[in-house]
């Protein structure tokens, strides 16, 4: 019997801490670790913030891979990253929140060393071929900064999913 209730207390306490050491799922005004989703809240319409989120890309170099203007989700073309030999794409859905939009962004990268990965904050490090350079947090940071710069922005928050 003794044993049976340590076994259960071990059991309780391991899968209390495995839980308690996850990220929180946000949103959050802080990207947390795995975050792999950016949220930026607008004060426009669903399709005024479509279009001018796919304008305020085009204006910083994006193409556009797929686009669905009635679903309000596009998805750019891979961007190089200059530094390293690496190249990334977003992935981006409009939705409406009261009378204000979510612009969701996502990404992927790709590269050489790691093949196809999700943009995740905090995700692998894999050697880019440059000392002291990781992809995935370049990749990360690339996605962050374009994310953030955008003006129209009333809120930012980030997600893991």
């Amino acid at each position: 019997m003794k044993k049976l209730i340590v076994i259960f207390l071990v059991v309780v306490i391991s899968g209390c801490a495995t839980t308690s050491s996850l990220p929180p799922e946000g949103p959050s005004n802080t990207p947390m670790d795995k975050a792999d989703t950016i949220l930026l809240k607008v004060d426009q319409s669903p399709q005024e913030a479509y279009q001018n989120f796919a304008q305020y890309l085009s204006s910083k170099g994006f193409g556009f891979e797929n686009t669905d203007e009635s679903l309000k989700v596009f998805k750019t073309s891979m961007r190089s990253m200059n530094e390293i030999n690496a190249q990334y794409s977003l992935d981006v859905s409009i939705m409406e929140s009261n009378s204000s939009s979510v612009i969701r962004i996502t990404g992927t990268g790709s590269s050489n060393t790691l093949g196809k990965f999700e943009i995740v904050k905090g995700g692998d490090s894999s050697a880019s071929g440059l000392p002291g350079v990781s992809i995935a947090p370049q990749a990360w940071n690339k996605m962050k900064q374009i994310a953030t710069s955008y003006p129209k922005t009333t809120d930012v928050s980030y997600q893991r999913n």
